[in-house]
């Protein structure tokens, strides 16, 4: 029943596997999701801390509401997400249409060129003068929490998120109107941000933002810690996404 949908993820994975093995280019198309990410993230932020400074109540819908450009951009631009490419390369490497070191090689390639998009997002940033006062706060603020929550909420917030960000790239994949994409998109992005789950290449720029360029509230090991917990969290959420499609779409032995 879901068998051209699979193998339109199973096409992709290939795609990526081949276009990894340029190591250079390929971290650069990773670089740019990060950065990406990055952006929307800034943005939202920079929405939610005048909100939140006046404590209106729905500060979190119009920050939810806000982050769809990242997702946006990384699918219809272009771009190799660390979170996304999970449904992608778990689902081929679960169907054995790639090799599970191909499979580790896309992943890693595609963390670590988020890392370097968003550290890189965040130099301009601080270079630009914009993180600055109530944002500011309010970043270092959120960071600070985040480094700080036990592994076991982490991890489960992590789950959750990619199970929406990977159910939207998952029905973009079943659809064919591309405002329709944009809706979904939107809505699901929209679904983990105001649930409060957490997304590693979020929390890249986030935590990298107030390591960087904040006073001490934020870490170095903060910083790994969660994003290494949050990166595991996601590799769960999106399986638990691509696992149960390719189950159902594998032909019956008779």
């Amino acid at each position: 029943m879901f068998s051209e949908a699979v193998n339109k993820l199973i096409a992709n994975a290939g795609a990526k596997a081949a276009a990894s093995r340029d190591i250079p280019r390929y971290l650069t198309l990773s670089a740019l999701a990060g950065l990406y990410i990055g952006l929307a993230i800034f943005l939202i932020y920079s929405i939610g801390a005048p909100l939140s400074a006046a404590d209106w109540p729905l500060t979190k819908l119009l920050m939810g509401a806000s982050f769809s450009i990242g997702l946006s951009l990384v699918a219809f631009g272009g771009a190799e997400l660390f979170s996304g490419n999970i449904l992608f390369i778990g689902a081929a490497a679960l169907k054995r249409e790639i090799a599970w070191r191909d499979a580790l090689r896309v992943l890693l390639l595609s963390w670590a060129g988020n890392i370097l998009g968003t550290l890189f997002l965040a130099f301009i940033l601080l270079a630009s003068g914009l993180f600055s006062g109530q944002t500011r706060d309010f970043i270092i603020e959120a960071s600070r929490v985040k480094a700080e929550l036990p592994p076991l909420p982490l991890l489960t917030r992590g789950v959750m998120c990619n199970l929406c960000v990977c159910l939207a790239l998952w029905t973009g994949v079943r659809l064919k109107e591309e405002l329709a994409k944009l809706a979904l998109i939107a809505m699901c992005v929209f679904a983990f941000i105001a649930s409060g789950y957490e997304h590693c290449v979020a929390n890249m720029f986030l935590l990298a933002l107030s390591v960087i360029g904040g006073g001490g509230e934020v870490s170095p090991l903060g910083y790994f810690y969660n994003v290494a917990l949050v990166s595991i969290g996601n590799i769960i959420g999106g399986m638990l996404v691509a696992a149960p499609y390719v189950y159902v779409s594998a032909e019956k032995r008779r």
